[in-house]
């Protein structure tokens, strides 16, 4: 219908619901597929070279059976009902559905030919029993109101840049997804919600950022030169694998550290690996403080001095604090070294006020409130400019 030199401008779905058109082998050329009702339009191995739109919010299901779509799939305002994928299938452009189905378990890809980002909505996703894997390509970032699957099925993998939002997976039963790879060489992949997957496999020496908290029931396994930052939140695995040369990146606050919970840690502290170390600035943390960054739930605390770390380096971008590491009984530990205000400042009267401050907090734990904040603002106001 149409062709490549002569699309045409619309084709309009009027059926009424329950009603399915069906476009069979030959491509379909226009610029423009609207639902102005609440039908039902199959692709069988039938390409659509343009947008997809309906008249309605939550009207029309668009079935793609090995067909590619090059245009964009809803709008933010309109969202189609549903999106259901059979057979492999790769689309081309910004998609806002309420519900994504897939009937299948060969990947389906998502691929930007833009010079920008563009965004996938795919609302609620429903995997049910078939192990399909949703392949989203560089600057593509995903957002979705829940995944469902069948014993822990469907997999995630994210071959560039993106941002997701929304919970992948559940908390409950056999709803897990079953994979999720990401961190290709270079890129960086940001998880804004909780995560619940079997597995998460680095692609390469990228970036992957956790901003809440994350269980993988299986294993993480970082890779040469990659970066895995969890913030201030716990990530929960059977095991955890830290490939050597890698960097694990943690954030501290008064009342909360980065942590990995683990059945089983595999970190060689004697390798050339990172730890990198971000102090938020709304708390105080004495010296010497102990922090439990690498748990091993089978680890039974013996009380013994920590094994300081061979070759891992600690950095950290404060210059309140610095920090050193190591084991004790399979756990991984980092200590608080605070520096003194003279490392920093050459006035001496700070660092008389900083001794005050300590001392009284140390004596009297309900003054650590107030007096550590004005404690980190006077340390603040000396800071030297950092490059």
């Amino acid at each position: 219908m149409g062709t490549g030199s002569s699309a045409l401008g619309l084709i309009d779905v009027a059926g009424a619901n329950g009603k399915t058109v069906t476009f069979d082998n030959d491509g379909v050329y226009a610029n423009q597929l609207n639902f102005s009702d609440d039908g039902k339009v199959v692709l069988d191995s039938s390409n659509f070279t343009g947008a997809v739109t309906t008249s309605s919010n939550g009207k029309g299901t668009l079935q793609l059976k090995g067909a590619t779509v090059t245009g964009d799939i809803g709008t933010s305002n309109n969202k189609l009902a549903k999106l259901q994928v059979e057979n492999s299938t790769t689309i081309d452009g910004l998609i806002h559905t309420n519900q994504f189905y897939v009937y299948f378990s060969d990947p389906i890809t998502f691929s930007n030919t833009s010079s920008s980002t563009i965004l996938v909505d795919l609302g609620d996703v429903f995997f049910g029993s078939h192990n399909a894997s949703l392949v989203f390509e560089d600057n593509v970032d995903l957002n979705v109101t829940s995944t469902s699957a069948n014993s822990n099925n469907g997999s995630f993998t994210f071959e560039g840049n993106s941002v997701i939002n929304g919970s992948l997976g559940q908390d409950m039963g056999n709803n897990y997804v079953d994979k999720i790879n990401a961190g290709a060489d270079g890129k960086t992949v940001i998880f804004e919600n909780d995560v619940y997957a079997n597995t998460l496999t680095f692609l390469g020496n990228g970036t992957v950022i956790f901003a809440d908290a994350a269980n993988f029931a299986t294993s993480i396994t970082t890779a040469l030169s990659s970066t895995l930052d969890i913030g201030t939140n716990t990530v929960t695995t059977g095991t955890y694998s830290h490939i050597d040369g890698s960097t694990l990146g943690i954030s501290i606050d008064v009342t909360n550290t980065g942590q990995i919970s683990a059945n089983t840690i595999s970190f060689n502290d004697s390798k050339d690996n990172t730890i990198d170390v971000t102090v938020k600035k709304n708390g105080f943390l004495k010296n010497g403080y102990k922090i439990l960054i690498l748990n091993d739930n089978d680890a039974v605390s013996t009380g013994n001095s920590i094994t300081p770390y061979q070759s891992t380096v600690i950095e950290t971008d404060s210059v309140v604090y610095s920090f050193t590491g190591g084991t004790e009984n399979g756990d991984h530990y980092l200590i608080t070294e605070r520096k003194g205000l003279d490392t920093f400042s050459s006035r001496s009267n700070l660092v008389v006020l900083r001794a005050v401050f300590e001392r009284a907090i140390e004596t009297d734990s309900s003054l650590s409130s107030d007096l550590s904040n004005h404690l980190i603002a006077l340390e603040n106001l000396y800071h030297p400019k950092r490059s």
